[in-house]
């Protein structure tokens, strides 16, 4: 999928409306990686980190597979951390060997504020049969939203 597609997706996945009236930042994350059990960690622009694990189990390639309960720790420029525990949503086939991930998570962070974090994940998913053969994944892009409840 060509970058520019990859960017509008992501935009149209993250836009909308927050849960409450808040102050909503966007973080891309043009640099990540992905574990062969599918952790997702991100390196946010202009600095900070998020890292999540859906459970894909079940999922096999080119499904379209929801999840839910899955573990999401950011950690942001203004210094507030957080470590929520209800991200759920979708591993989808993009086309090719790419694969996105979407999520919404919702909590406390470390200021005590409520947040709602949306997040987007491209990836690219090359398998191989036979001997030495199985599956690479490779962090594409994405994003992290963050809204701060006022």
């Amino acid at each position: 999928m060509p970058i520019t597609a990859r960017v509008v997706l992501m935009s149209l996945l993250l836009a909308g409306t927050a849960a409450a009236t808040g102050i909503r930042t966007l973080y891309q994350a043009q640099t990540g990686s992905v574990t062969p059990e599918v952790q997702v960690s991100m390196t946010l622009s202009p600095s900070g980190t998020a890292t999540f694990l859906p459970n894909l189990s079940g999922c096999s390639i080119g499904q379209v597979c929801a999840f839910a309960g899955a573990p999401l720790d950011y950690a942001l420029p203004d210094g507030s951390t957080a470590s929520l525990t209800d991200l759920g949503g979708t591993f989808a086939p993009l086309g090719g060997e790419s694969y996105g991930i979407t999520g919404k998570a919702s909590g406390k962070n470390s200021l005590g504020q409520t947040v709602h974090v949306k997040v987007s994940v491209t990836m690219t998913i090359t398998c191989r049969s036979g001997r030495g053969g199985g599956c690479t994944k490779t962090y594409v892009d994405g994003a992290l939203s963050v809204t701060v409840r006022t």
